[in-house]
């Protein structure tokens, strides 16, 4: 092993800490302190113990908190990028597992869409305590971009919505040989109602919000996603006039959290939070 390696990783098992209290690590380059603090939480409901991760500047964060949800079958790591590339950029942020849904760590069962809305709101409550705020950003993709909007509608302290890869008719989707497969693969990844029924459930959810939520809301559709189509995405925006914004991204449905990353930044510096 080299020997600058070997000088890197035994100061690291050393914990130590810059003046700030974040972890640094000897690189090549010298010193290099971390921008970003990751703790690991849970927020409990009646219904469900859910998994949580809370991303905090070292520096003094922005004014605000956003919370990121992740789409059905995934998991809080599929929104990691987005919230580590805006915590980075002064933004406090707090990610989470959907309950009954087995890649992540929280427990419960999915019996339909609007248990997703109930774990959202509870998550909204933790993160503005723990971050002392009166304000929130909701991003949710797919799935959790449908709990976003009927959230937000319900919950006076959100700001902004910023939905990624979601539309009102998300389950034809998978009625494609693509979304076929997909469930073939990934249906035994959520523990509750068949997908098919949550589904349904997370397209009823974007129709109800529609006419009902007056605050910024921005849809993002990427340019190879053959689950959720970028017309199906504008179609859903337009229901969300003058209140809404579209944009498209290059990539498919999966890999909309990161490739959106820098339109979600440039548009929450814009917000008048």
């Amino acid at each position: 092993m080299p020997s600058s390696l070997l000088t890197n990783l035994r100061h690291c098992s050393k914990g130590a800490h810059g003046r700030q209290g974040a972890f640094v690590r000897r690189g090549i380059l010298g010193f290099v302190s971390s921008s970003v603090r990751l703790e690991r939480t849970i927020v409990e409901t009646p219904e469900a113990v859910l998994a949580a991760l809370l991303y905090t500047p070292v520096e003094t964060p922005r004014r605000g908190v956003v919370v990121l949800s992740h789409g059905y079958t995934g998991c809080k790591e599929s929104m990691d990028v987005p919230a580590n590339y805006l915590c980075s950029r002064g933004w406090a942020c707090a990610t989470f597992d959907f309950r009954g849904h087995k890649l992540g760590g929280s427990s419960g069962v999915m019996n339909d869409a609007a248990d997703a809305v109930a774990d959202m709101r509870a998550v909204v409550e933790y993160a503005k305590r723990a971050c002392r705020t009166d304000q929130v950003v909701l991003i949710g993709h797919s799935l959790g971009g449908a709990a976003a909007l009927a959230c937000a509608v319900e919950e006076p302290s959100v700001a902004a919505v910023a939905v990624l890869g979601t539309s009102g008719t998300v389950a034809s989707g998978f009625d494609t040989p693509a979304g076929e497969a997909l469930m073939a693969q990934r249906g035994d990844y959520v523990e509750g109602a068949p997908a098919a029924v949550v589904l349904q459930g997370s397209a009823e959810l974007c129709g109800r919000a529609a006419g009902r939520l007056h605050v910024p809301t921005l849809f993002v559709a990427a340019r190879g996603d053959i689950i959720v189509r970028p017309d199906a995405v504008r179609a859903l925006a337009d229901r969300f006039r003058p209140h809404s914004r579209f944009v498209i991204v290059d990539g498919s449905h999966m890999e909309l959290p990161v490739r959106a990353r820098g339109f979600l930044t440039s548009w929450l510096e814009e917000l008048p939070i």
